[in-house]
Parts: C-alpha cells; sequence; structure tokens
C-alpha cells in the first residue's frame, strides 16, 4: 500500500471568525501486478504512415511545416505507454477548518497520518474512529477539525464503493482488496513511459533529430 499527499497553497478559504478552511488531497494504492512491453516497440501500421507524412525538414520559420509537426506530437503525444501496474486506488479529499497559526504544510502532513492510521486499522481489523477528537490529540483539542469526503475509487468491487473513510468499515476494505485480484486498474501515477521518438526511429531514423526538437519545443 502507498499513500501519498498534498495541497495547494492558494487552496485556503476563509470562514467565519479566525478559522480558514484548506483542503488536503490524498491517494491511496494498492498495487498487485506489473506489465512491461518489451523492446523493440512495435510502430502501428498507422503511426507508420503518418511519420512518412512528415516533412523531411524541420524549420520553425514555416508555419504550414510547423503545423503539420505539432499536428502529430497533438495526435500522438510526446511519450507513450511502455509498463504499467495494476491494483486499485482510492483518491480522496480532507477538509480542514483551523485556526491562523497553524502552517499549511503541518496540518497536510498531520491530517497524512491520521489517514494512513486509519487505513492500517483497517486493515488489521482493529476499530478506530475516524473523527473529529481522533483528529486532534496532535494538535491541540479543539483546533483542527478534518472530515473526508469525495471519495474516488479505481479497480475492484464498486459494490464496496464508500462515499468517506468514516463510512469505510474493515470487511469493506478486505473484500475490496480481494476483488483488485479479478479487476484490477491501471494506477495512473505508476506509468513507465518512453519518448515517442523512439518509435519514429523504427520508421525514418532521418526525423527522429526533428521529433526531438519539436517534442522539446512542445514541452516548454
Amino acid at each position: 500500500m502507498k499513500l501519498r499527499g498534498g495541497y495547494n497553497m492558494e487552496d485556503e478559504n476563509k470562514t467565519s471568525g479566525d478559522q480558514k478552511c484548506q483542503q488536503v488531497s490524498f491517494i491511496i494504492e494498492h498495487q498487485l501486478y506489473e506489465v512491461d512491453l518489451n523492446y523493440p516497440y512495435t510502430p502501428s501500421d498507422i503511426l507508420k504512415k503518418d511519420v512518412c507524412a512528415l516533412p523531411s525538414k524541420y524549420n520553425e520559420n514555416d508555419k504550414e511545416n510547423l503545423s503539420k509537426w505539432m499536428a502529430f506530437i497533438e495526435k500522438w503525444g510526446n511519450h507513450f505507454i511502455i509498463g504499467v501496474r495494476l491494483g486499485g486506488s482510492i483518491h480522496g479529499k480532507a477538509l480542514t477548518k483551523k485556526r491562523q497559526n497553524f502552517e499549511q504544510k503541518d496540518i497536510c502532513n498531520h491530517v497524512m497520518g491520521e489517514i494512513s492510521a486509519r487505513y492500517h486499522s483497517l486493515q488489521s481489523g482493529v476499530t478506530a474512529n475516524f473523527d473529529r477528537k481522533a483528529l486532534c490529540t496532535s494538535m491541540q483539542d479543539d483546533e483542527l477539525v478534518t472530515s473526508t469526503s469525495s471519495l474516488e475509487w479505481n479497480g475492484g468491487d464498486r459494490s464496496k464503493f464508500k462515499l468517506s473513510m468514516e463510512h469505510l468499515s474493515s470487511q469493506d476494505l478486505e473484500e475490496w482488496e480481494k476483488s483488485l485480484k479479478y479487476t484490477p486498474a491501471p494506477l495512473s501515477s505508476s506509468l513507465k513511459l518512453c519518448p515517442i521518438y523512439e518509435l519514429v526511429k523504427q520508421v525514418d531514423e532521418k526525423k527522429v533529430m526533428r521529433c526531438k526538437r519539436q517534442v522539446k519545443y512542445k514541452m516548454i
């Protein structure tokens, strides 16, 4: 299991009195399988045709020439996928109400610690409350109030999906993790990528350097 989280420096809204709201986003990933493509990578017939149709020269000052290269990158992208991990993930958001003297990064770290503890307690079958009191213990009572919302699930049995961590039971989590063996989903955070010009090389090596320049131009 992997847990990652973060916050937007500008994602802080004022509320009444001396309190502010801050939103912390988190992702819980459960990885099961890994799939990789074998080298050499074989371009499709459609990509071969598009590469052959590209101008033999790359000229940034020629709008028509440049537009053809740009259209190629728009269609095929800067990179293609050569590997991916499969499993399941839970994307969620935690909304906090805090007093002004708390730093954003401290709140983010605190919330992530509480979510991690909650998830591990569910995995072990130990009952652990995910409520106001549980989230205030290390940052002074009544200073921080947190609730989760908008959980988004990826992979597994849809009947086990819950709207928030507060409504997720140990049995739900166990059955969801088991169901990932049969209905896993790609984990976008673990994609292995390769530059598109590696496929262009298989078709026309003379256009590789020109493709590299266009990829660099596109990424600026």
